[in-house]
């Protein structure tokens, strides 16, 4: 509704121009003329731009457009350009189209993830071929260097290696072009479900995940790495060259992986896209359906065969909708996508007996029609039997309708259930391992024999390598197993390899075999306690990203930062400060509220998009330090005061790079008639407590209003009471 169409125009003649104009026309022959420019010489090339939206078409509704030219002859002859139609997309295009652009999405993410796995095989295999290379020369360097005093370059490269260098470097920018592209692709499917009315806020979290996803691969060292890589290879300069490559190699794997996660996000969003604009569409033609039983019961003569028009368009929107249904049975039944699947089929044939109700009732009204035609006169009976099957279509339809809104939940649900199982699975697994390595661990203290330990140290090292694999197929798949659980679990493989290779050494002695195993099943158990961590927030998350959860923690932490800044300022302000004992109790009461805020962050933290959060945790934390040391003055009051304006902008940060805001206000009408009366006992004490706003009703405001509101309602709460 609010697009603006951009027209090139070129122009000229001898007698010059009198005038360029942009003529609409509509169906019904009435047109329009927007005046471009006028005496512009005798030729003209520029843009006009016509504003979709003023045109105020109907769904399905066309214009036609053509450029006009005047001369400026005293014949003012006219030239036009070949026309152009706008069309105004239906409900169901747009569907269609969204669907389409997202399976277009997710097919193009696929293939870009696969093709940065390829070459991040071939970087990595060069690297190497580079080593091996490098480390060979270097002996033949070091054993001729005897027999002459002038030896070659140390660290050139062959002509043969620079070309391959650099034409890596050209395939990994290739790619970073590749990305950007989907990363507008998935933009502009946010905008297509928008427009089909299927966006709502659970899908743009899933899609707004997938960008943040991408944009995250496209990093700026990844950039600085291949101009570094390109400058080796002119260079001729083998070592730099290695290095670049080996680090572009390491960075080329962190983009696969994400690459991966982001498709395995477009390909969930564009089924949970495809599900909630069928059952739109089911809605929308059960709607209509009903709209043709009323009309056919009323039996107007006159009405018989718009009806039949009518109920004909809807068979043929039924066929395709069922059709469309089928489709989304099949790919999501290959994706495995179980629950989805069996809800879609039960859809679809709900769609398939609504499609033979229509046409039989399509085929009442036509009879009908004839016999009409026949005597003169509309026989009693002749709607009744149409209205009642166009009935029957429209409540099956609504069955179709129904089961497409429960496949989308049930497939979700089946989705969040992967994860919490997996999870449930791996912490049984981490827990189960820790006590192994632990009576491992007694054995080696014990001092018995290192062979009995050795095959059980080795089947342990494989089940923590399976439970790492498996965790790490499904990270790809949602962002709620944090990236703490993945560094230590990260963190308890290498303790756990660590204590295989002591124990495999036969001259290693049973405390160091002890200690080892110690740390490993230290390890384990830390790893153990982050993914029960994580499978609490996972089955109480509403999304699955966690999102706004984190949004909703930052807000609360922001808010409690102010009250510990306004009580630091008070506490300041007092005549002995924080030098009697009842200033240093609330110095001490301070840095344990301090800390709070500072676990509040890092559980924050856990979430995607949270390394902000991890950051601000640290510095919280750092802040209780100096509160709980008796270091209030007005440096730490500076910094808590910085701490609360970071708490306040990163939430904003975050929202606004989550959903591509554009930083512009939204208005909305006001809705409702609710009020609130309030009951009970009046409380003094309760009502000289002021409640801070929320975050929603201050999202709208800039951070310095925001930091100013909630700094006075601070103030406010904490005041001494009169």
């Amino acid at each position: 509704s609010g697009a603006r169409l951009e027209l090139g125009i070129t122009a000229s003649d001898d007698h010059g121009l009198a005038d360029v104009a942009v003529r609409v026309t509509r169906a019904n022959d009435a047109s329009t003329v927007q005046r471009v420019v006028g005496d512009a010489g005798p030729s003209w090339s520029g843009t006009a731009a016509l504003e979709v939206s003023a045109l105020a078409l109907q769904p399905g509704e066309s214009v036609r457009v053509r450029a006009e030219a005047t001369d400026a002859s005293p014949w003012s002859q006219r030239g036009v350009s070949r026309e152009i139609v706008v069309r105004r997309a239906t409900s169901e295009e747009l569907r269609a189209s969204a669907r389409a652009l997202g399976d277009s999405a997710v097919q193009e993410a696929r293939a870009v993830a696969t093709a940065q796995r390829s070459l991040a095989q071939r970087t990595a295999e060069a690297a190497r071929a580079q080593s091996r290379q490098g480390a060979t020369k270097s002996a033949q360097d070091g054993a001729s260097a005897s027999a002459s005093s002038a030896s070659p370059p140390r660290g050139s490269m062959s002509f043969e290696g620079a070309e391959k260098a650099r034409a890596l470097a050209h395939e990994q920018r290739a790619m970073a072009d590749r990305v950007q592209k989907l990363r507008e692709a998935t933009q502009n499917l946010e905008q297509q479900l928008k427009a089909a009315g299927a966006l709502d806020t659970a899908l743009a979290r899933q899609l707004g995940e997938a960008q943040a996803l991408l944009r995250d691969a496209l990093t700026p060292q990844m950039q600085a790495q291949m101009q570094k890589l390109e400058s080796a290879a002119q260079q001729m300069n083998g070592e730099q060259s290695r290095d670049a490559m080996r680090d572009l190699a390491q960075m080329q794997q962190r983009m696969r992986e994400q690459l991966e996660r982001s498709a395995e996000m477009l390909k969930r969003a564009a089924h949970e896209g495809a599900m909630q604009t069928l059952g739109d569409q089911a809605t929308e033609l059960a709607g209509r359906e009903r709209a043709l039983a009323d009309s056919a019961s009323r039996r107007p003569a006159d009405a018989t065969a718009a009806n039949a028009r009518e109920a004909a368009k809807l068979a043929e929107q039924t066929a395709r909708l069922r059709q469309q249904m089928e489709n989304l049975t099949e790919r999501l039944t290959k994706d495995r996508a179980e629950q989805g699947a069996a809800r879609t089929e039960q859809a679809t044939e709900h769609a398939a007996k609504s499609e033979t109700d229509v046409r039989r009732a399509l085929n009442e009204m036509k009879a009908s029609q004839g016999k009409s035609g026949e005597a003169g006169k509309e026989p009693p009976s002749s709607g009744a039997d149409g209205a009642e099957r166009a009935r029957d279509a429209a409540r099956e339809m609504d069955r179709a309708a129904s089961s497409m809104k429960e496949a989308r939940a049930e497939q979700v649900k089946e989705w969040k259930q992967e994860l919490t199982s997996e999870l449930d699975r791996a912490v049984q697994e981490m827990l189960q391992l820790a006590r192994e390595e632990r009576a491992l661990e007694q054995k080696a203290r014990g001092g018995a024999p290192a062979d009995d330990r050795r095959g059980a140290q080795s089947a342990v090292e494989q089940g923590v390598d399976k439970a790492s694999e498996r965790l790490q197929g499904a990270g790809k798949k949602s962002a709620l197993l944090s990236p703490r659980s993945q560094r230590a679990v990260a963190e308890a493989k290498e303790k756990v390899s660590q204590a295989t290779k002591s124990v495999s050494e036969t001259k290693g002695n049973g405390s160091q075999q002890a200690n080892a195993l110690g740390d490993a099943a230290d390890a384990l158990t830390k790893a153990a306690a982050a993914l029960a961590r994580d499978r609490e927030r996972a089955n109480s998350a509403s999304s699955a990203s966690g999102f706004s959860e984190m949004l909703q923690q930052l807000q609360e932490a922001a808010q409690k930062q102010g009250q510990i800044n306004s009580q630091a300022q008070g506490l300041m302000g007092m005549p002995s400060g924080s030098q009697s004992a009842a200033g240093q109790s609330l110095a001490r009461e301070l840095a344990r509220r301090q800390r709070g805020v500072a676990d509040q962050l890092e559980d924050a933290g856990d979430a995607s998009g949270g390394d902000k959060a991890e950051q601000l945790a640290r510095e919280a934390r750092q802040l209780a330090d100096a509160l709980d040391g008796g270091r209030l003055d007005a440096a730490t009051l500076a910094r808590q005061q910085q701490l609360f304006r970071r708490l306040l902008d990163a939430g904003r940060s975050l929202e606004k790079d989550e959903r591509e805001d554009t930083g512009k206000r939204e208005a909305k009408s006001a809705t409702g008639t609710d009020t609130f009366t309030p009951g009970g006992a009046a409380d003094g004490k309760a009502a000289r407590r002021y409640r801070a706003p929320t975050w929603d009703e201050l999202r709208a405001l800039s951070p310095d209003e925001r930091r100013a509101i909630l700094d006075y309602f601070g103030r406010l709460n904490n005041a001494p009471s009169p």
